[in-house]
């Protein structure tokens, strides 16, 4: 027996069969029925018998996918010669008896074979099916047509990130290759059906239920990370946004390039969900894997030095609160641990308040200034950089932030990003200067004494800020 849609069909011969198997198959194309609505026999796998299969048929189609179209066109032909014959209700959903239009593969596909599930039919089919990939994302095939004709730089950063987004979307439409990222931000690292990673999207913030309001107001009491940060619904992927136009200004390239934009898919409930999407840093290794190699080293090579403070200099400007060594990816090199370093996750950056010494055991903002390598003097291009963060500069910074991201910046994120250029640029002017010194400069008090206790001692003199005990000098520095 059947069972669908509490009717109960019996089937009595091949040729019933042969009708119930393309009656349900157009019930689930027409109204999307899950398995659930449907069992077939005393195994419940959807099986009339070894001829008329739903897992055979289905497994035809996944097994060759290039013959879609004429699968399809199978599963047509046969609703219309039994339109007239049949109990089936309503129209065919195609417009034509003779042809299958890109719209009708993308329809069955990403709308009504999605409810078959996996054992049915399995999206992984489609790994290496170009021609399915392009209907169902069709700037996908243009991008592919673009470059293939030699229109279109490859190399083009343009090029790459609107490939990715039209992949991505691929997979958002067919729910694989998702995966939740590591952190609390709710992000998602997508792959390409699972093998190589694309980007990763942090989707903005939805509604709080009671008991996560409660949360973030004891959160807000406790002074934690969330108590510094904007709490609009696209903070925090306009944060990662920032952070690299800022990045991209200074001309440093320590982050991967970020946009806002959107996707739809099955785990946001099929509803456009905005946010923000980030390539991914492919061939690298978390920071936290090379620290104790590193720490050990007697000698550091000079791009280790370079890049490590780069780093540093730019997370200081941002104010990230959670720069911890699993946001660092670093790519080897040859004697080099870190001969190339991308900044990530970049959430938590652009703070409107300074932490206070008591509650910072709960932020992990400047944790690099523990780095044994934190202790080498800024080297000439780090301090060329930092002295390029002039009031000029940065006010072009705010305005090109301003310009891609309307009200993100507000008085007082403005005023603490000016504060920082100004410890940067401060700390450049003075002979011996590190990013281990550079990492305690964390609350207003430490920030304005050494501002004050730096006007306060002129030329030569200066270097005694670095040579003296600052509890002495001031209660509120750090020695």
């Amino acid at each position: 027996k059947i069972f669908m849609g509490g009717d109960t069909m019996t089937i009595s011969s091949v040729d019933e069969s042969d009708k119930i198997f393309y009656q349900n198959l157009y019930t689930l194309m027409r109204k999307g029925d899950s398995l659930e609505d449907l069992a077939v026999g005393r195994n419940d796998k959807l099986k009339l018998d070894e001829r008329y299969s739903f897992t055979k048929y289905f497994g035809y189609f996944a097994s060759k996918p290039d013959d879609v179209r004429r699968v399809l066109q199978r599963v047509i032909t046969r609703l219309n010669e039994l339109r007239g014959s049949g109990p089936l209700k309503g129209q065919s959903p195609f417009p034509s008896d003779k042809n299958v239009s890109d719209e009708d593969i993308k329809y069955l596909i990403s709308e009504k074979f999605q409810t078959l599930g996996s054992e049915i039919f399995d999206p992984l089919c489609l790994y290496d099916k170009k021609n399915i990939q392009n209907i169902l994302v069709p700037e996908l095939g243009e991008l592919r047509k673009q470059k293939l004709e030699g229109t279109i730089d490859s190399e083009d950063s343009g090029y790459k990130m609107r490939k990715a987004i039209s992949k991505a979307k691929l997979m958002f439409m067919l729910n694989v290759g998702l995966s939740a990222n590591k952190g609390a931000t709710g992000s998602i690292v997508i792959s390409w059906f699972g093998q190589k990673p694309i980007g990763i999207f942090k989707p903005k913030k939805t509604n709080e239920s009671t008991l996560e309001s409660i949360v973030n107001w004891w959160k807000y009491q406790l002074q934690t990370q969330v108590s510094h940060l904007k709490t609009a619904a696209m903070a925090r992927p306009r944060a990662e946004v920032a952070a690299h136009i800022l990045d991209t200004h200074l001309g440093v390239g320590i982050t991967c390039p970020t946009v806002l934009t959107e996707f739809k898919g099955e785990i946001f409930k099929s509803k456009l969900l905005n946010g923000s999407f980030q390539l991914y840093a492919r061939d690298t290794v978390e920071a936290a894997e090379i620290k104790a190699i590193l720490d050990c080293k007697e000698e550091f090579h000079e791009d280790e030095i370079k890049n490590f403070q780069m780093m540093t200099i730019l997370d200081y400007l941002m104010g990230d609160l959670d720069g911890h060594e699993e946001n660092w990816l670093v790519k080897k090199g040859k004697g080099c641990l870190i001969a190339k370093l991308y900044k990530i996750d970049n959430a938590n950056s652009f703070i409107k308040s300074n932490p206070e010494r008591a509650f910072l055991t709960d932020c992990k903002q400047y944790v690099w200034s523990e780095w044994v390598i934190a202790e080498k003097e800024f080297v000439d291009c780090s301090k060329k950089l930092m002295l390029s963060l002039t009031s000029e500069l940065i006010e072009q910074v705010i305005d090109n932030i301003n310009h891609e991201l309307p009200l993100f910046l507000d008085e007082d994120i403005i005023r603490l990003l000016k504060q920082r250029a100004r410890v940067l640029f401060t700390l450049a002017s003075l002979e011996i200067a590190t990013p281990k010194f550079l990492g305690q400069l964390q609350t207003d008090e430490e920030i304005e004494g050494f501002l004050r206790l730096h006007e306060q001692i002129a030329g030569k003199e200066s270097q005694k800020i670095l040579e003296t005990d600052f509890i002495v000098v001031d209660d509120y520095l750090p020695d």
